[in-house]
């Protein structure tokens, strides 16, 4: 074949079809894939975690199966006897699997978390006493960032126990304290106000309570209690979130959040 006078050989037009059509059936399967496993504002936040990880291995394994076909016809266009290497890949397969133990039963558990939905990513976990949110997941590894920022990689084969904190959510409880000087029913008012408009314009909780009443009468101030159903990984972003306008709205209301006072009596 002959392009702007150039000869091309049929081996290296053979190849750019091979590649062109393992790029575009990768393309094709990857679409309907993901039409199979529908990610969508329909399904609960879990529902979707669980397929987006479901779908990006079927992605992968596509990917590589795709890959290794192609490799297997490019070999065929030098009229490499693929069969005799086919069948020694396989007996080397084998022979390395005795050798491979660690790497199956990385696969296999891989395989048993993903089918019990044991975690998502984006959950919030304990594994083997590590606790952090899964960043990545695979059938030969789980991949944990702690809450203070490190990247723990845990094998599959060494995961024992999974505690799963994101299947359900948190109650969170802030206590605020007030000085025993102010007017206990403004406060009240003030603190149920706040938690009305916390609950309508922050999207990570359900509901901003008031719990009824004075929770604890303390040495130095008269504390309330402030709680809500978050999730695990949003908690410290919504405890600081609500103390934040805790203090804002104090502020605007003349309220005043007292500090300890040590009482010193001097003896005549």
């Amino acid at each position: 074949m002959e392009i702007f006078d150039i000869k091309i050989p049929n081996e290296v037009i053979r190849i750019l079809i091979i590649l062109v059509t393992g790029f575009i059936v990768n393309l094709i399967a990857r679409g309907f894939i993901r039409k199979i496993i529908k990610i969508n504002g329909k399904n609960n936040k879990a529902t979707n975690k669980r397929r987006e990880t479901i779908l990006l291995l079927l992605q992968r394994t596509v990917k590589y199966i795709i890959v290794i076909l192609c490799f297997i016809s490019i070999l065929n266009v030098f009229n490499i006897n693929t069969s005799a290497i086919i069948t020694s890949v396989a007996s080397v397969t084998i022979i390395a699997g005795l050798g491979l133990q660690d790497v199956l039963k990385d696969f296999f558990v891989g395989l048993s978390l993903l089918v019990d939905e044991s975690f998502s990513i984006g959950d919030i976990v304990e594994i083997n006493k590590h606790k952090g949110e899964v960043i990545k997941f695979s059938l030969k590894s789980t991949k944990l960032k702690a809450l203070t920022g490190e990247v723990i990689v845990i094998a599959n084969r060494q995961i024992n126990e999974v505690i799963n904190y994101s299947v359900n959510k948190k109650l969170l409880f802030i206590d605020v304290s007030t000085r025993y000087e102010d007017d206990v029913d403004k406060i009240e008012k003030v603190l149920r106000g706040l938690c009305k408009r916390l609950s309508e314009e922050m999207e990570s909780v359900e509901s901003v309570v008031l719990e009824e009443g004075i929770q604890d009468l303390s040495d130095s101030s008269v504390n309330y209690r402030i709680s809500t159903l978050v999730n695990v990984k949003d908690m410290y972003k919504v405890r600081r979130k609500i103390l934040e306008e805790v203090k804002k709205e104090f502020d605007k209301s003349n309220i005043s959040i007292p500090f300890p006072q040590i009482e010193v009596h001097k003896g005549e």
